[in-house]
């Protein structure tokens, strides 16, 4: 029973975000979600770029919480090669809600999914809690599909670790 449990253990540990290596990349669903303008946004605008992507709502604590150090971030990458998209999944209802959060921020593009996490996109990435991170390379494919969240100092490693800082 102990080397089921330890191997189940192990296999665990090795998918979570706690885990700097990736061996994979797939490419990612495009996405066309509206920002607080009105203006449509496509992820594959931001081609040739890293993309770092973060999916939160309005009613989320933790995804609250990690506002202020996504803030710090996106100042600290301001002359990098990476795009801060921070998505809204939201229901349309709340949409004036996640208009009255994002005021007066500087968290990089803010889009509104408006879907409850439904649209495509959310669905691609099996989004089963949030907030999520996710990390796109310049070629449009997903990287780490379960990043490191910007209050944690692996993300800086990891950035160091593909060549963005």
């Amino acid at each position: 029973m102990k080397f089921i449990l330890i191997s189940f253990v192990l296999i665990i540990g090795s998918f979570s975000s706690n885990n700097l290596t990736n061996d994979y990349s797939y490419k990612t669903t495009d996405f066309s979600y509206e920002d607080s303008s009105g203006n449509i946004i496509n992820l594959s605008d931001y081609r040739g770029s890293y993309v770092y992507i973060d999916l939160w709502a309005t009613w989320c604590g933790p995804c609250l919480a990690q506002q202020p150090y996504l803030e710090k971030l996106v100042y600290a990458c301001k002359d990098k090669n990476i795009t801060f998209i921070s998505i809204s999944l939201d229901d349309e209802k709340d949409k004036e809600q996640w208009k009255l959060k994002i005021k007066d921020k500087s968290m990089g593009i803010q889009l509104f999914e408006g879907q409850n996490g439904a649209s495509d996109f959310v669905h691609s990435l099996q989004v089963a809690f949030i907030p999520r991170f996710v990390i796109i390379n310049p070629n449009g494919e997903i990287i780490y599909n379960d990043a490191p969240p910007p209050s944690s100092p692996k993300l800086k490693r990891l950035f160091k670790k593909i060549g963005i800082l």
